[in-house]
């Protein structure tokens, strides 16, 4: 479990989890079923892509703009590129 939790610090100092998930996974109250589920869950995918960078199969990440193949090695080719979202929201709004 502690060592659970160096994981989750260096993935929120990381910027791979968001801050506001990080409060809930740190937040240590027993009712909070929440970020025990979300935890779980985190560890659980943070497991499962450090084992598959141990195998000969390359990993697929999103990142930015454009999906990446990153081969054992350490090398990351670009594969596919997204268009950015053109949406123009405003920045405040008022739900009535």
């Amino acid at each position: 479990m502690e060592n659970d939790d160096k994981i989750i610090e260096h993935l929120i100092a990381d910027g791979t989890i968001g801050t506001t998930l990080g409060a809930i996974l740190t937040n240590k109250t027993k009712s909070n079923q929440l970020g025990a589920i979300a935890e779980a869950a985190l560890m659980a995918t943070y497991n499962a892509n450090q084992q598959a960078q141990k195998t000969n199969v390359p990993v697929y990440v999103k990142e930015n703009e454009g999906l990446y193949e990153i081969k054992p090695g350490g090398i990351k080719t670009k594969i596919k590129s997204f268009k950015k979202n053109k949406t123009n929201l405003p920045k405040d709004f008022q739900l009535k």
